[in-house]
């Protein structure tokens, strides 16, 4: 199986990230933890040392999203000049991103059982379960997660890396001036209208499997959303990827 190069670029692009996820984990204690004790023990002569108080899965999390974002176009013209298809790297990148949030989704199990935290808890509302059955459902529901991050990040990626340098830029420093345009006029024009809300929220908590008896959401409910959203993500970042092209700029 690791012979073919799909596979192999797979593992060259998970083993880079895992050294980047590593140097992450690096930087952060050091501004978080390692600088503020130096300067505590300079003036205060103590020291506050408590790795409990870090959230390693948020850090990971978020690691996550910017590897599957960034680096899109030089990733793309590194392979193109090695002979790999697009299709083959994009393929590539998808199979390394999953290796890569299943570390992730290790590193959150890990990090829960150390601080004493409940497997088996939902993981949406946080209700008590003690089955093993529940704490399967909660394991698939973070993957699942952890994937509506990484394909939303590749999605933005592709679709970014087909832009110039200067596309970019006005993407960047655009798109969040128009949507604060926008969203300050919807609502102004919410404001004004006679919406039925009552509706609105009934159908929203119907979607999202909302029980008035329990006070909870369904689990289920919020994984077919988020594997559509998934399924979505997936097939524009494919789609972004197969339109690139090699240029100067």
């Amino acid at each position: 199986m690791l012979k073919s190069k799909s596979n192999r670029l797979a593992v060259y692009d998970f083993k880079q990230s895992i050294i980047g996820l590593g140097w992450t984990f690096v930087w952060f204690l050091g501004i978080t933890i390692l600088i503020p004790n130096i300067f505590s023990l300079t003036f205060n002569g103590d020291v506050n040392f408590n790795l409990a108080d870090i959230d390693f899965t948020i850090v990971a999390g978020f690691f996550l999203f910017i590897d599957a974002l960034a680096f899109k176009y030089d990733n793309f013209k590194w392979t193109i000049q090695n002979g790999v298809s697009r299709r083959t790297a994009w393929w590539a990148k998808i199979k390394g991103t999953l290796l890569l949030s299943a570390v992730i989704l290790l590193i959150d199990l890990v990090e829960k059982i150390l601080q004493g935290k409940s497997l088996t808890n939902n993981v949406l509302t946080g209700a008590a379960s003690h089955t093993f059955g529940a704490g399967i459902v909660n394991v698939l529901e973070s993957y699942i997660g952890l994937l509506v991050i990484v394909t939303t990040g590749l999605e933005i990626g592709y679709a970014m890396a087909l832009l110039s340098k200067r596309g970019k830029a006005i993407v960047i420093i655009g798109v969040p001036v128009a949507l604060i345009v926008i969203v300050t006029y919807l609502v102004r024009a919410l404001i004004h209208a006679n919406i039925d809300w009552v509706g609105i929220t009934n159908f929203v908590k119907t979607v999202l499997g909302y029980s008035d008896k329990t006070g909870t959401f369904s689990q289920f409910n919020f994984s077919i959303i988020m594997l559509v959203w998934i399924l979505i993500c997936t097939g524009l970042s494919y789609w972004f990827s197969q339109k690139m092209k090699l240029r100067r700029d």
